[in-house]
């Protein structure tokens, strides 16, 4: 089975609101453009969301990461994107003191822009099936409007927020 044919039959797309799934970001509100799939690993009762990935799409995702990368072991979130053509993701920023991005498909033109803090620029990485990119924390990153269709990616995080550390 294709990667692509396990992701989309193991979870139900929705598109995020600005408002919902990214407060952190200082930027007009607007709906984001694609569609996500999340699963968050331990949550309290009252903080549950919607978990619309199954477990079996979490595992196969957090086994492809770790082919190529160690995965902490308090991950808290796992995250499926599907964009198609036209749909983008704004120039934001994430809290989170370790994530990374798993590419699942290729592409000339598609990418992330991934800004390094280090060498102060930024750096545009096309999609290239299987690829790892770590993001730091803080780095602005952000995914221009696909041109190719369809473009689909995965993360997996480590929130503080949601283990609980912070309120």
């Amino acid at each position: 089975m294709s990667f692509i044919d396990r992701i989309e039959q193991n979870v139900q797309w929705h598109r995020p609101a600005l408002e919902s799934s990214m407060d952190h970001v200082k930027y007009p509100r607007y709906n984001l453009a694609y569609r996500e799939s999340s699963a968050i690993k331990v949550l309290p009762e009252d903080k549950q969301p919607l978990n619309n990935m199954t477990p079996q799409l979490v595992d196969w995702v957090l086994s492809q990461f770790a082919k190529e990368i160690d995965i902490p072991d308090d991950w808290s979130y796992v995250g499926v994107n599907r964009y198609d053509q036209g749909d983008y993701i704004p120039p934001h920023h994430d809290p989170w003191p370790w994530h990374a991005l798993m590419v699942f498909t290729s592409s000339e033109h598609d990418g992330i822009v991934i800004e390094d803090k280090h060498n102060k620029r930024f750096n545009f990485y096309n999609d290239i099936p299987g690829r790892v990119l770590h993001i730091e924390k803080g780095a602005m990153h952000w995914v221009n409007p696909v041109r190719d269709t369809p473009r689909y990616s995965a993360i997996v995080a480590r929130d503080p927020c949601l283990m609980g550390e912070f309120n």
